[in-house]
């Protein structure tokens, strides 16, 4: 499949979008205090998590829709170098979510390179799975299409026929429990 591109008709950031589909989370979607910016990516943590100068501050940025592995999981450092290939000083555009994010970050964000969703990007390489609970609700069947290319082709972690979700790693019931 193509890379994953952002349809420029689906920002509606700030809306609180309600989707059809019945397995998709509501309440934990809604985006509030949406914030967006452009700066430069100065570290990257893993392959979900990211520093980006904001107003000559770096904040820590979970990519949201995703979660990667752990560092000391297997695939973990693999994930890191992944993303730091493509990201590690480059200009991308931040749009910041005003939900709960886990305690290695500031904040969850959709960042985009180039136009295109690094979360998307990430899935597509195999780096990480969906995590529907900290998604835009825009992008979420795009991003289910993504991971589901990835686990069919074995990309990434899915060369391994059972990975470990970074959840199960962290004794957490799903991606975003147990922060």
């Amino acid at each position: 499949m193509t890379r994953f591109v952002l349809a420029s008709t689906l920002i509606v950031l700030g809306l609180g979008l309600a989707l059809g589909a019945q397995d998709e989370p509501q309440e934990s979607l809604m985006l509030i205090d949406v914030e967006e910016f452009t700066g430069e990516v100065v570290a990257v943590l893993s392959a979900d998590t990211v520093e980006v100068i904001w107003t000559d501050t770096p904040i820590s940025v979970c990519l949201a829709g995703v979660d990667a592995p752990e560092l000391e999981q297997t695939f973990g450092p693999e994930a890191k170098r992944s993303a730091e290939k493509v990201l590690l000083g480059r200009q991308v555009r931040v749009r910041l979510r005003g939900i709960d994010s886990p305690p290695d970050c500031e904040r969850f964000g959709q960042v985009l390179l180039n136009d295109e969703d690094v979360s998307g990007l990430v899935l597509e390489a195999g780096w990480a799975w969906l995590c529907m609970e900290s998604a835009f609700p825009a992008y979420l069947s795009g991003l289910r299409e993504v991971e589901r290319e990835a686990r069919e082709r074995g990309r990434g972690l899915w060369m391994n026929a059972e990975p470990t979700p970074p959840w199960v790693h962290r004794g957490a019931p799903t991606c975003v429990d147990g922060w």
